[in-house]
């Protein structure tokens, strides 16, 4: 029954994620997609309604056929490679509910629940960690939290502002109590503190922002009592190391090991858990008169400024996603606006984590090139 709910709560999160940003997976939209391969074919747009249709039936079957292997592994195999066709498809709910999907389609009972558990885990540690740098304290920190702050008296809001260096140490802690059978009666509370405050932020009594994580911060909620309450039994050996399981080494190096890498830039922030760390690069594309002409008009009229294109703004607005926060993807977006004579690409490297200046890097990008 566990794994059941584990099931349908996954590909319910994974729907919803879906249906709110609907054009992030289609392929008739004005926000330039970056395949992983140039040499992938063009998808018509009724190809991209095809796939989005496939993928949500997929889910429907995982949900109400319990003991199926096969829609789950079919719609894994069918995500997977259309992620490919765009990397800003890579959001991190995407990534992450893919990998625990992908764990219950080839591991059976207790191994899908801890190799789920495993990526849970993870996750926040990484999230945490992500988050231990002057750009989150002083500037993400306060602003994610100014709704609840709002609520409280000046004293004490002021005090909880300052906070954010010990609330990203206690977001990796939680991911650690989480392998440890008797912190776990903490940890659990704890991440649901965590999930209400972050749904009571970003939702509509909040800032009323990115609703597609909305239903991801209600899911994790969900799947943390599925997979952490009353599992005296299951220790942090069965997790990160169960026997016999090539899958769940494989989980411990994308979602344990990986992570760490993101801080010598050799892996991704969003593969990392780095959303609303701070942590991420930037860019500013700034066009010629020529390039700028070439935008869709409601593109220009609300996220062109003077010559630079709010990227971060457009994918928002459009795909209700942050753009994928990568170099190659920056310059993948960039090369791709369309009629482009000269674009300018000005990446702003992952900040210092002390200091929070960002290095700046610029190069000029005609079309296509």
């Amino acid at each position: 029954m566990r794994l059941t709910l584990v099931r349908v709560t996954i590909a319910a999160g994974m729907a919803a994620g879906f249906l709110l940003s609907p054009r992030l997976w289609h392929t008739d939209r004005h926000y330039p997609a970056v395949p992983v391969w140039a040499g992938l074919p063009d998808v018509p747009a009724v190809g991209g309604y095809f796939v989005f249709g496939v993928m949500l039936a997929l889910l429907a079957l995982v949900a109400v056929l319990p003991r199926a292997r096969w829609p789950v592994l079919a719609f894994v195999v069918v995500a997977a490679g259309w992620s490919l066709w765009d990397q800003t498809r890579w959001q991190p709910w995407f990534y992450q509910y893919l990998a625990m999907l992908a764990a219950v389609g080839v591991s059976r009972g207790d191994g899908a629940l801890n190799a789920c558990r495993l990526v849970v885990a993870a996750t926040y540690f990484w999230s945490g960690v992500q988050k231990l740098n002057v750009s989150f304290a002083t500037d993400v920190h306060p602003w994610l939290m100014a709704p609840l702050f709002r609520l409280l008296p000046d004293g004490l809001a002021g005090w909880a502002e300052g906070q954010g260096w010990a609330v990203a140490g206690i977001e990796a802690g939680l991911g650690v109590a989480l392998l440890v059978p008797r912190l776990r009666v903490v940890a659990v509370p704890g991440v649901l503190v965590v999930h209400a405050t972050l749904l009571f932020c970003l939702g509509p009594t909040g800032h009323d922002w990115n609703s597609v994580v909305w239903p991801w911060n209600l899911a994790l909620a969900v799947l943390v009592i599925l997979l952490f309450a009353d599992t005296r039994a299951v220790t942090a050996r069965h997790i990160l190391w169960p026997p016999g399981s090539p899958f769940a080494r494989l989980l411990l190096l994308l979602f344990g090991v990986m992570p760490a890498l993101c801080f010598v830039g050799w892996w991704d922030p969003y593969l990392s858990a780095a959303l609303y760390s701070g942590n991420v690069p930037q860019a500013r594309v700034t066009l010629s008169d020529a390039a700028a002409a070439a935008l869709p008009a409601e593109v220009r009229e609300k996220h062109l400024y003077d010559s630079d294109l709010d990227l971060f703004g457009w994918a928002i607005d459009e795909l209700n996603v942050p753009g994928y926060p990568s170099r190659r993807v920056f310059r993948g977006v960039a090369r791709r606006l369309g009629g482009s004579p000269e674009v300018t690409l000005t990446t702003l490297d992952r900040p210092d984590w002390r200091s929070g200046e960002r290095a700046e890097i610029e190069e000029q990008l005609a079309d296509g090139g």
